[in-house]
C-alpha cells in the first residue's frame, strides 16, 4: 500500500482507516520499515509513584515526552501513543536524533522538576524482526484532519522488555546511542504542553479503569 513512499514519509503517506471502521482490525495494519525505530519511554517505578499520589506527575512527564518529540519532529512523520506512564513512538531513521534530544531533555525535567527517572530507550525495527519479532501500525482518521496510532505485533513487547532490561537497555539508552553533550545541544520544546486535568464523579462510589490485552 505504501511501496511508493520513502521511509521518511512512511506514516505521513499512510492512508487513514476512517473512524468508523476502527482501530483494532488488524487487516488495516501495515509492517513498520526496517530502517525505522521503536522508541520507549517509561517512567521508572511509576506504581510506587501513583501510589503516592504522584499520578499526575507521571501523566504530564509521559505527556511532556510527546509533546517534546513533536516540537522537535513535527507531528506528520511520526507515530505515537501515549501510555500513561510513558509513551511509545515509531521513528524514521534520520529523525532518531532529533527525537532523542527531546527526550533527553524530558529526562532531566522529570529528574529536576518531579523527582522521578525517566527511562528512554530505541530499538530498531530491523532488530526486532531479527528476533521474529513484527511491528504494524494504523492510522484512524478521528476528525478531520487529526490522526490516531494503533499498533499491534509482539515486537512492540519485545522493545518495551529491552529497553525495561538492565543490560540490553543500557545498550538501547539514548545517552549510549549518542553522546550526552550533543543531546543536550538542543534543549527540549515544552510549548504547547498543557493540562486539562479534570476528576470524575463516581456515580456509585467506585471508579474502574480496565485495560484489555488482545491475544
Amino acid at each position: 500500500m505504501c511501496a511508493a513512499s520513502t521511509t521518511r514519509s512512511f506514516y505521513k503517506d499512510l492512508p487513514p482507516v476512517p473512524a468508523g471502521e476502527g482501530l483494532c482490525d488488524i487487516s488495516h495494519h501495515v509492517s513498520v520499515p526496517k530502517d525505522w525505530c521503536i522508541v520507549i519511554v517509561d517512567i521508572v517505578g511509576s506504581t510506587k509513584a501513583i501510589e503516592a499520589g504522584k499520578y499526575k506527575d507521571v501523566n504530564m512527564i509521559a505527556a511532556s515526552s510527546i509533546t517534546a518529540v513533536l516540537n522537535a519532529v513535527g507531528r506528520e512523520d511520526i507515530a505515537y501513543i501515549f501510555g500513561g506512564d510513558g509513551a511509545t513512538l515509531l521513528v524514521p531513521a534520520e529523525l532518531a536524533f532529533d527525537v532523542a534530544c527531546a527526550l533527553y531533555g524530558t529526562r532531566e525535567l522529570a529528574r529536576d522538576g518531579f523527582q522521578l527517572e525517566m527511562r528512554a530507550g530505541i530499538v530498531w525495527i530491523e532488530e526486532l524482526e531479527k528476533e521474529g519479532a513484527a511491528v504494524r501500525v494504523a492510522k484512524t482518521e478521528i476528525a478531520a484532519g487529526v490522526y490516531q496510532a494503533a499498533l499491534s505485533g509482539d515486537g512492540v513487547t519485545l522493545a518495551e522488555k529491552i529497553v525495561k532490561d538492565i543490560e540490553r537497555g543500557r545498550q538501547h539508552d539514548i545517552a549510549t546511542l549518542f553522546s550526552p553533550r550533543a543531546l543536550a545541544s538542543k534543549p527540549a520544546d515544552f510549548k504547547g504542553l498543557e493540562c486539562r486535568w479534570q476528576p470524575l464523579n463516581s456515580r456509585n462510589g467506585l471508579d474502574i479503569s480496565l485495560i484489555v490485552l488482545a491475544r
